[in-house]
């Protein structure tokens, strides 16, 4: 089982390979991206950082996958962004 306090969270764009950082950008209404992005440190922070596109009018894309990194230089499992999405 893997030890829970270790994971951390990224937002990968799967066709750029860019990881998405905090906020937008107001005039396009795209997320800031960048080659190192923002790792969030909880499941509850990441979720909230995708509510908050979501509640700004930005769709989670389907080629976006969060990544949990089990430590700074391994990744663990993969998933869509939008599994996340409360939207149905």
């Amino acid at each position: 089982m893997k030890d829970e306090k270790r994971l951390r969270y990224r937002i990968k764009d799967i066709t750029t390979g860019l990881y998405q950082k905090s906020g937008y950008d107001k005039f396009s209404k795209e997320p800031n991206w960048s080659k190192r992005g923002k790792t969030w440190l909880t499941l509850e922070g990441l979720k909230t950082h995708l509510k908050f596109l979501e509640e700004n009018r930005i769709q989670l894309s389907p080629l976006w996958e969060v990544i949990e990194i089990l430590s700074s230089s391994e990744e663990g499992d993969k998933y869509p962004a939008n599994i996340f999405s409360k939207k149905k």
